[in-house]
């Protein structure tokens, strides 16, 4: 469970290092470790609650990664603004923003 735990963390650090090179060009860093430690403090499970967060985050990370450069900057600034409402970043959050707000998404439906 450790290792796993670890292996989460360093796939998370790496990806909350890459630097955008022009806004919009390139999904947003949100941190992960944060977003996740906020939720998994309100759940039962910590360390499951937690993993099972970054997961979701790296999931979701992977596929705007793949999509972004097909969708139109207005959108994605609008969902860039509603995913990170109240200081939370979530790739999650963002995906579902585009999911709701344009036929554009054609990432993989959740």
């Amino acid at each position: 469970m450790k290792l796993a735990a670890i292996t989460l963390v360093i796939t998370v650090a790496l990806l909350n290092t890459a630097a955008l090179a022009r806004p919009g060009d390139q999904v947003p860093t949100f941190d992960i470790n944060r977003n996740c430690s906020s939720e998994a403090a309100a759940g039962v499970d910590i360390q499951a609650t937690m993993a099972g967060c970054v997961r979701d985050e790296v999931d979701a990370k992977k596929q705007l990664d793949q999509e972004w450069s097909k969708l139109e900057s207005n959108l994605k600034r609008e969902c860039v603004e509603e995913s990170t409402i109240g200081g939370d970043q979530s790739y999650v959050e963002l995906i579902t923003c585009l999911e709701m707000s344009s036929s554009q998404w054609n990432g993989t439906k959740r």
